[in-house]
Formats: structure tokens, C-alpha cells, sequence
């Protein structure tokens, strides 16, 4: 198997189950080496995705605070804000704040439903991350689920080894995911660039790697762009259910959320 079949191969056999709908992985320029040498190198790249999701995902719930600049480049709109991001083993809240203290942007998800609220643009979108790509365009929320939720979850489609640079391209669902990886300055965590294709849009995303460190994101149909800089990381943060319960109904927590 090399790099290129690894990454057609499944992706042909998706698309032809999802249709228009699908998104085709990109072509590698790399082949593994054939027999066991080639099985060998897959192993390892399964391995290393193994430990990736291991180090991005801790077993408990966590606590981050956050400053982000969001930019969306058509309308000229530019805000800073400051808040906090709480992410429980399968539910996220994010809440950010403005100038003289008001929201502006609250983010609740429990796997794979969601409340999105923007006040001062007047925007509360509730949904699941299985509505139609069009509702889900311009809306944050598929990335926010996959790498706090679910980072570098999906089936390993291709590997490329090059030299201290690797290269991962995974299929999630009807989105293609592409990691990049690369060593940063002497003793400096691994850079991370990941970028998503899904029906609903396209995403690029950069880390300078550090658990609490700075990265930015983009969404390239729509224009909006953000840059954020963790300000400090409690690992050991005491999360109660109350901090992910559904925001439109307090004491339905999210253990509850996806039940009839």
C-alpha cells in the first residue's frame, strides 16, 4: 500500500456512499516502502496518531483562559475579547467577554449538539453537527467539537515521514482532515497545522504546539479568522455537570441531552 492508494482508496469508496457530499483527500507524493517495511512504517504511523490523541485529549476535564481577536475580514467586524473555555469528557462551554464585560460569544456543545450565541449581532443558532453543510457554514462549531472533543479523531487514510516533518490525512465522517507536524526551536513543543474540508467549509488551524500557547484559526470560505492566546490551563479544575448543562434549560445536563 502506498501513501496515494491510502489516501484514494477509502476516500473512493466514501465518496461513492456519500455522494456530492464528499470530499476527496489530496493526493500524496510519497509511497510506502512494499512488504513488511511499508506494514512496519503504518504501525508506527497508527502509534503516533495513538499518542497524539492521548497527549490532546486528558483523561479528565479541564479549564482554560483565553483572549482571542476574531476578524471577519467582508464585514470589517474586529473584536478582542476575554474568557474561559471548560471541556468535560464529552461537553464544551465557552464563554467570551467584550468591552464592559458583556458576551460576546457563548459556545455550549454536547457531542454533537450545540447553542451558539452571538448577542451583539443579534445570532442564537442551535443545531446538531449533522444539519445541513449550508446551516453549518460560518459557524465555528464542527472544528470547536473535533479538537476539543475529538482532536485528531478519524480513520488514518495516508502517512508521510519526511525527515523531523509528518504528515497525517484522516477521514471523519464526510470531512478529510490533514495534520501536519513539525519541530519547532530547540526544546519548543511540536507546530501543529491542521486543516479540515468538510461539505460545510474549509478550516485551517495552527499551534505553536504548547499545552497553553497560542494558535490561530481560519475559516477560508467566510473570512473569519482568530487568534488566541491561552493565558492559563487548570487541569485539575473541579468541573460540576451544572457547567455543561443545556443553557436554554439549566437542569437538563448534558449527560441527559442526546436522551428521548
Amino acid at each position: 500500500m502506498n501513501g496515494l492508494a491510502a489516501a484514494l482508496g477509502p476516500c473512493a469508496l466514501v465518496c461513492a456512499a456519500a455522494g456530492a457530499a464528499c470530499v476527496p483527500a489530496p493526493a500524496l507524493p510519497y509511497e510506502l516502502p512494499a512488504g513488511p517495511a511499508g506494514l512496519a512504517v503504518w504501525r508506527q504511523a497508527r502509534s503516533e496518531l495513538e499518542a497524539l490523541r492521548r497527549r490532546a485529549r486528558p483523561a479528565t476535564g479541564y479549564k482554560m483562559e483565553v483572549v482571542v481577536d476574531f476578524e471577519h475580514r467582508p464585514s470589517g467586524t474586529h473584536q478582542r475579547a476575554r474568557g474561559a473555555v471548560a471541556v468535560g469528557s464529552d461537553a464544551l462551554r465557552m464563554i467570551l467577554l467584550g468591552p464592559g464585560g458583556t458576551t460576546a460569544l457563548d459556545v455550549w456543545m454536547c457531542r454533537d449538539a450545540f447553542r451558539m450565541s452571538v448577542p451583539a449581532a443579534d445570532l442564537e443558532v442551535r443545531g446538531t453537527l449533522h444539519d445541513e453543510p449550508e446551516r453549518l457554514r460560518a459557524l465555528p462549531v464542527g472544528f470547536l467539537g473535533y479538537w476539543f472533543l475529538r482532536p485528531y479523531a478519524g480513520s488514518l487514510l495516508a502517512f508521510v515521514p519526511d525527515g523531523a516533518l509528518r504528515r497525517f490525512v484522516l477521514r471523519d465522517g464526510d470531512a478529510v482532515v490533514d495534520v501536519r507536524l513539525e519541530p519547532g526551536p530547540a526544546g519548543a513543543p511540536e507546530r501543529v497545522t491542521l486543516r479540515r474540508r468538510a461539505p460545510s467549509g474549509e478550516e485551517l488551524f495552527t499551534s505553536d504546539g504548547a499545552s497553553c500557547g497560542a494558535v490561530r484559526y481560519r475559516e477560508e470560505d467566510v473570512g473569519l479568522e482568530l487568534a488566541v492566546e491561552c493565558l492559563g490551563l487548570d487541569r485539575d479544575a473541579e468541573l460540576p455537570e451544572a457547567a455543561f448543562a443545556d443553557p436554554d434549560d439549566p437542569e437538563r445536563a448534558c449527560a441527559a441531552e442526546m436522551e428521548p
